[in-house]
């Protein structure tokens, strides 16, 4: 198959996320293989900040899609809400009122009067940007796949959105997220930089009364590149000692090793 053919192929979440997409390796299974091997390829639930953070690159991205989004209409996690995720065959849903602070916080996001957000308004909606776009390439000798939130092909880079909790602290928590391993993935695949957009979830408010909330643009440096480099080529090791069909070891008996 030719690469523009997987890539199209890829578009569909459906593709990217199931077994046809399992034959290429993301940033998400590259921190698998660090740091829980025995779980690669193993069912995970979602969570309510996964779906916080799905929403909102919804309503961001692909509105249409947000429309059918399932949201439960319960004030708490309740006995009606279990029924609810039992009807959709979730693991977990927002809350109306869960969903309405991201809405919001879109709403805020896209005013399009907003000093704080106008810049990157003009960058990720330019007629040059396109949304939701998957690559794939050779990497270190294996198949990888990533899936940009925006390529703004005419400023020559990726922006990627993030929600978070604590925009402050984004810089310490980068590596522990592995936010440095997808900024190295993205750069080889795609060939251009990539800078991060976090925003805070939660509103504030100035002297003035007026409600903002904390955005950060952040971007790696040439050395977080290169430690990046050494962790997942770590990864690697792992998958080639643990985890591919020719492994020497069981993956039942593995054991964290090292010294500090």
């Amino acid at each position: 198959m030719q690469n523009k053919d997987i890539i199209e192929k890829l578009r569909d979440d459906n593709h990217y996320y199931g077994d046809f997409g399992k034959q290429y390796i993301s940033n998400s299974d590259i921190k698998t293989m660090r740091f829980d091997p025995e779980q690669f390829h193993a069912p995970s639930k979602t969570t309510v900040p996964m779906e916080q953070g799905k929403y909102f690159h919804q309503l961001m991205l692909e509105p249409t899609k947000a429309k059918d989004f399932p949201i439960s209409d319960v004030t708490r996690r309740d006995s009606k809400h279990k029924a609810f995720l039992e009807e959709k065959g979730l693991d977990e849903a927002l809350k109306t009122s869960e969903a309405k602070e991201i809405e919001n916080l879109v709403a805020w996001f896209k005013d399009e009067n907003n000093p704080k957000t106008k810049k990157y308004l003009e960058d990720i909606y330019s007629l040059s940007s396109s949304f939701e776009e998957p690559m794939v390439g050779n990497i270190m000798g294996y198949d990888f796949k990533a899936k940009a939130d925006i390529v703004n092909v005419k400023k020559g880079y990726i922006i990627d959105l993030k929600t978070s909790k604590d925009v402050p602290r984004f810089l310490s928590t980068a590596k522990t997220w592995g936010y440095h391993t997808q900024a190295f993935i993205y750069q080889s695949l795609f060939g251009m930089p990539l800078t991060f957009i976090a925003i805070g979830k939660t509103p504030k408010r100035r002297a003035d009364g007026t409600t903002y909330y904390d955005v950060g643009e952040f971007t790696p440096k040439q050395s977080t590149l290169q430690e990046a480099k050494l962790d997942i080529e770590h990864a690697i090791r792992h998958y080639e000692d643990w985890l591919s069909s020719t492994a020497d070891n069981k993956i039942e008996e593995f054991v964290f090793k090292g010294q500090f």
